[in-house]
């Protein structure tokens, strides 16, 4: 349950801000009592450090995931802006300007923890462009990324860039290229131009397709209130009743976007086992068998098996005689076999892996997948929820219209009625 009221506090805190938003409001969407939160979270600012430091952990995992996939400087620095902007939504209602007034010291904790963080991987970029000539050699490192950080924050000032004017994400993207600009080589410039190239291409593919899920989901809404509708006007004969409960229900069982973020989340708790299994103990048995149907056979000399000449030496030495003429040697050879003609060998070998920091690494980022996962499933939950009880709600409205129009029929036609008797 306290995972459940984190996840939809940050979703509303980030799209409405952390003073609009209210502890009812967050009750709720999440379904729940007041009393309910308040078992978890003492008041709605202990709630605001818990959603602050849970949404800090998510993205500080998110680049480290980034980080450790050793991409050129440029690319990672684009891969870091798209990450947190997918994460950190387009923040409308400039859920930071509310932190920084009506909450002003988890404001300045939060942002020790993101310069901290923020200044060591740009610190560590730079000097990687450095070496691939990607950025200029006599640029102030320390001074680079502090200027960056300072920037990332100021752009969020919405007294200097109105969100009326500039949404976030054209601000990131415009600092960003700003950044780059300034410390690139001619090396850098044509990695820069083709990201933004490719930038380009992502932006309207990804509004196309917003365009066309929106249509989809507009044209589902409506097929689906002409349904309810044919079965409330016209279902005289077989007549259905659809409970809001049960029309959630079934939508929840049968939405092919929740069938398929489930599935997500099955395939990331498979994975966790996968990452997990590699640090577990591993045991490796082999059984080798030989079985040498005719045996090779060697042959030697006979001579080398025959103790003639040490024996007649053994008898001359003992009774001191010699003997007037050498033994005779035999002649020829003598056939023999070595080894056995079954052979069997078994070996088991125990192997546990005691530390490896890329196996961590990967641990971890198993883990901020799965729970990634877990939280986009919720949300298609609550989104496909909305989207049921809105057009349910629709057909009702509907429903009672029709029923007020039919109201005022009958009385026209009693006033129609009325006019001709007067007449």
């Amino acid at each position: 349950m306290k995972e459940k009221i984190l996840f939809n506090a940050s979703e509303m805190f980030l799209n409405f801000g952390f003073k609009s938003v209210t502890m009812d409001d967050i009750a709720n969407t999440s379904g729940i009592s007041k009393k309910t939160i308040y078992a978890h979270f003492k008041n709605k600012t202990e709630l605001v450090v818990a959603v602050t430091l849970n949404i800090f952990d998510v993205v500080k995992k998110g680049i480290d995931v980034i980080h450790e996939q050793q991409q050129n400087p440029i690319i990672e620095l684009f891969e870091i802006k798209r990450f947190v902007m997918e994460h950190l939504k387009d923040e409308k209602s400039s859920p930071q300007y509310q932190l920084q007034k009506y909450y002003p010291k988890i404001f300045k904790n939060l942002k020790l923890k993101q310069f901290d963080v923020m200044h060591g991987l740009i610190k560590e970029n730079l000097m990687k462009g450095i070496k691939q000539n990607l950025y200029r050699k006599t640029i102030d490192i320390d001074f680079i990324g502090r200027i960056y950080f300072q920037g990332m924050t100021g752009i969020k000032n919405k007294d200097l860039f109105p969100l009326n004017n500039y949404s976030m994400l054209t601000l990131t993207n415009y600092h960003l290229e700003y950044h780059l600009r300034g410390i690139c080589t001619s090396k850098g410039l044509e990695e820069l131009n083709k990201q933004l190239t490719n930038q380009l291409d992502l932006t309207f593919k990804k509004h196309s397709k917003e365009i066309y899920k929106k249509y989809q989901m507009k044209k589902h809404i409506i097929l689906t209130s002409i349904l309810f509708l044919s079965l409330v006007i016209h279902g005289q004969e077989k007549s259905m009743i659809v409970s809001l409960e049960e029309a959630v229900i079934f939508a929840l069982e049968n939405n092919y976007n929740i069938k398929e973020s489930k599935n997500s989340v099955l395939s990331a708790k498979e994975t966790v086992w996968e990452t997990t299994a590699t640090g577990l103990p591993q045991v490796n048995a082999t059984v080798n068998y030989q079985n040498f149907i005719k045996q090779p056979v060697s042959l030697l000399p006979a001579a080398a098996f025959d103790n003639t000449v040490s024996v007649v030496q053994t008898v001359e030495d003992y009774f001191g005689i010699q003997s007037n003429r050498d033994p005779v040697l035999p002649q020829g050879f003598i056939p023999v076999v070595f080894g056995t003609q079954q052979n069997l060998n078994a070996s088991v070998t125990l192997t546990q892996l005691l530390f490896d920091g890329s196996y961590l690494v990967g641990l971890q980022a198993s883990r901020a997948y799965l729970k990634i996962s877990e939280q986009a499933n919720e949300k298609t939950e609550i989104l496909t929820r909305e989207a049921v009880i809105n057009t349910y709600g629709s057909v009702l409205v509907t429903e009672k219209s029709i029923a007020i129009l039919k109201s005022n029929l009958k009385i026209l036609e009693k006033n129609l009625n009325d006019a001709k008797k007067d007449l």
